[in-house]
């Protein structure tokens, strides 16, 4: 076999170069070549001008023809070019597809270079897998359809591998993803965040609350209504209206007014929503908390033991003495006031920038009273406060703004009885 001439090496030309582009780089080449162009160079040179110009002329003749250059490019890649395995399409995605389902697709070899002596690609053999091929040419092995097949075992999970095809040493690669379904949500889902609501040792007669959490776990509007079991139980707000995946916070409130003495009594709070039905266990212990001993207990016992009776009846006679020159002809204390709260807030909506002033009655006179506001929606605590109540057992607190938007609840408490009042306001957006 003679020696090969690399016709696109002799015009410096691509092998994917436009005519247009051949014909350029001939004229330049002839240009640079031509005789005329060599009067001043050696033989030697001349020798080597005429032969490159004399290629330069016959690979012109060759690519400048279609015909002529197919044929002649069909020679150069069994000469000159390494095989080059191409595939169609490079990537494939299957989405939307339910775990367990079998899905098929298919992707084609073809060889853009040289011959080539072996065909060969991988088989992932996990989630996918190659489990046909065949040709699609009626001589050739090439272009080749290689099958797949693919199946998930997750929802809503996403799968990728490759597939690599080789021609001898070259190779390429095909990637391919399956993305399965998303487990379907109800419209609307309740979820009762708390598991159950417990008040232990509560003083006969008051009334306490705990706050429960309750979240939408659907993707549709959740409403509903929440009602207590028993005349003791009391639940704020009575209803809800929960946008998808929303939470919010409930106040349940026990009254222990006509609860039996140590003896747990159980209830429960029904929420029945377009999202399902829940239940909220509600346990109370109703026990007489033991007030401290009087300190002139401590000091009789102390006089008894060191045999100074005369003092004690000298210091009680005193102490009979002042009271009734304090409280008239009476020598029996007075008792406080059974006290019943109640609360009111202005105003009841308002925006950050908004004063809100909070108004409470019923509370012991005199009496220390705890002030806490929490947002409704997470139950975070926004503010807490220690005040008096004046002598009439009232109380003005004042809210100096700053609070997100959102939904809040107030509640005092008075500290001498234990007993709270609960209300609702809203900040809206100021914008």
């Amino acid at each position: 076999m003679g020696h090969f001439e690399d016709f696109y090496h002799i015009l410096g030309v691509s092998p994917e170069a436009t005519p247009k582009q051949v014909r350029k780089a001939y004229r330049d080449k002839c240009f640079a070549l031509h005789p005329d162009r060599m009067t001043g160079a050696s033989e030697a040179e001349r020798e080597r001008a005429k032969e490159g110009f004399i290629g330069v002329n016959r690979a012109y003749d060759t690519l400048k023809d279609p015909q002529r250059r197919e044929a002649y490019h069909r020679e150069w890649l069994g000469h000159k070019a390494a095989p080059k395995p191409t595939v169609d399409p490079r990537s494939i995605r299957l989405t939307d597809v339910p775990p367990g389902e079998k899905r098929k697709a298919s992707f084609i070899v073809r060889n853009a270079g040289g011959p080539y002596s072996r065909i060969w690609f991988s088989n992932p053999r996990t989630w996918l897998r190659v489990f046909d091929w065949n040709s699609l040419g009626a001589t050739e092995e090439l272009p080749l359809r290689v099958e797949l097949e693919a199946e998930g075992t997750e929802w809503g999970h996403s799968y990728t591998e490759t597939i690599t095809v080789k021609l001898d040493e070259e190779e390429t690669q095909v990637t391919v993803e399956l993305q399965t379904r998303e487990r379907e949500r109800p419209a609307s889902n309740l979820s009762i965040e708390t598991d159950r609501v417990h008040f232990d040792k509560v003083p006969p007669g008051t009334r306490t609350a705990k706050k429960v959490t309750i979240k939408n776990r659907g993707k549709g509007l959740l409403t509903g209504t929440l009602r207590p079991s028993a005349s003791w139980i009391k639940v704020y707000p009575s209803s809800i209206r929960l946008e998808a995946f929303e939470p919010t916070i409930a106040i349940v409130t026990i009254d222990t007014t006509y609860l039996p003495l140590d003896e747990k009594v159980t209830g429960f709070v029904e929420i029945d929503t377009n999202g399902g039905t829940g239940y909220i266990p509600v346990t109370a212990t109703a026990t007489h908390v033991e007030q401290p001993s009087s300190p002139w207990k401590s000091i009789e016992k102390w006089l008894a033991a060191h045999k100074r009776v005369p003092i004690v009846v000298c210091a009680a006679a005193a102490i009979t003495a002042a009271a009734i020159a304090i409280g008239g002809n009476s020598t029996q204390p007075q008792s406080l006031p059974s006290a019943n709260p109640s609360i009111a807030i202005e105003p009841s909506t308002g925006t950050p920038d908004t004063h809100f002033r909070v108004a409470c009655s019923g509370l012991t006179p005199e009496g220390t009273v705890t002030t806490q506001v929490v947002r409704r929606s997470d139950g975070a605590v926004n503010s807490r406060m220690v005040s008096r109540a004046n002598g009439s057992g009232e109380l003005a607190v004042d809210l100096w703004g700053g609070l997100e938007p959102g939904d809040y609840f107030c509640t005092v408490q008075d500290d001498r009885t234990g007993q709270s009042a609960t209300t609702l306001f809203t900040v809206l957006d100021s914008s």
